[in-house]
């Protein structure tokens, strides 16, 4: 339990300081933007495929910026896919981090996810290169995962704190679409209630991680 609390602290020091200072040097932070967008944009493709939509291709910008190409399904589910679909990865991966057998599991399952990912859905050339990249990182941690514990708890948390700063993002972003379609409800409540739906998901899931540890 004390184990777990200290490679938690740690890996939230980490995080933080590759979100808020790593994350903004240009180039370098494009690689840490890269996996958060391509997990985003993840959640976004199956939102589509759940509501019996499709999901057609990523694009993953030189900026770290995405797009998920999708037709079909239900929107708000599509919509809010990417914020739910991130979420789910980071918290999947803070779990992870703390089983021996997921922390395997997880690496290999990621590495075959991305891979298919670059394969069939790539959008062009540039988008290929940047999930394979990720696809062989996963498969090298499958394969010498030594300190998974600690990179799976580090990306957890920044994936997850990406999440979160993104329910403040403006009308532009999928939170604006998501309220056009609930007109009735300003976007500036959908922020709040998205934020709040992200917080209760992330502490209850820690809290179930220590729990089970003890």
């Amino acid at each position: 339990m004390k184990n777990s609390k200290k490679i938690f602290l740690l890996a939230l020091i980490i995080a933080l300081l590759l979100h808020y200072v790593i994350s903004n040097i240009p180039y370098i932070g494009y690689i840490i933007n890269y996996i958060v967008t391509i997990f985003h944009e993840i959640g976004h493709g199956v939102g589509a495929l759940i509501t019996f939509g499709n999901f057609h291709k990523i694009d993953i910008n030189i900026d770290g910026s995405g797009l998920a190409t999708t037709s079909g399904g239900i929107r708000a589910i599509v919509l809010l896919g990417g914020f739910i679909g991130s979420l789910i990865f980071g918290n999947l991966l803070l779990k992870a981090s703390l089983n021996i057998k997921d922390k395997d599991y997880i690496s290999f399952f990621m590495g075959i996810i991305f891979s298919i990912l670059a394969i069939f859905f790539s959008a062009d050339i540039f988008s290929f290169i940047i999930i394979m990249f990720y696809a062989i990182i996963f498969f090298t941690l499958f394969k010498y995962n030594k300190y998974n514990k600690y990179i799976f708890s580090v990306l957890g948390f920044l994936v997850i704190f990406y999440v979160l700063l993104d329910f403040n993002v403006g009308p532009i972003s999928d939170i604006g679409k998501f309220a056009d379609i609930f007109i009735i409800i300003p976007s500036f409540v959908w922020m709040y209630i998205w934020l709040l739906l992200g917080l209760f998901i992330t502490i209850f899931n820690i809290y179930y991680i220590f729990k089970k540890s003890n």
